[in-house]
């Protein structure tokens, strides 16, 4: 799966629950840049977005820290 386009990998993990994004996003940095924003979107629609504000409370998600 590494080889494939990230277009594809994208696709594969939107279709995952949150647990296999979440082992997703450990196997490379690449996934993790994939992954990452999905979990986070899946988060925010049924957690009412607690991942989001712990990430930026903490600062542990640059992206979403700043």
């Amino acid at each position: 799966m590494v080889f494939l386009p990230n277009e594809i990998i994208y696709m594969i993990a939107e279709h995952c629950e949150s647990p296999t994004q979440a082992a997703l996003s450990l196997v490379t940095r690449n996934f993790y840049q994939i992954c990452n924003p999905l979990l986070y979107r899946n988060n925010v629609k049924s957690q009412g977005a607690s991942a989001v504000f712990w990430a930026i409370d903490e600062c542990k998600d640059i992206a979403v820290a700043l």
